[in-house]
């Protein structure tokens, strides 16, 4: 049984793109910098209130609306 099958997908987070783009003209420096960067720390951040605000009890059993769009996206990504 895959870990996913299992319960697991609860305690995971997925990302997905389309289309991806090499670092085109950056030299390994750059891209080093751009990696420790100070402001990505910020978006993270961010992003774990947002998800800590989500984990809030109010929320138990909470019936949310998915639209149909995101339905789609969702088994594209699964067919992958």
């Amino acid at each position: 049984m895959e870990m996913l099958e299992m319960g697991y997908a609860r305690r995971c987070l997925f990302g997905m793109i389309r289309h991806t783009h090499k670092a085109e003209g950056m030299s390994a420096e750059d891209i080093l910098e751009q990696m420790f960067n100070a402001e990505h720390d910020a978006f993270l951040e961010d992003l774990a209130n947002h998800f800590a605000t989500l984990a809030e009890l109010v929320n138990v059993n909470k019936d949310i609306f998915i639209p149909r769009e995101v339905c789609l996206t969702l088994l594209e990504y699964k067919l992958y």
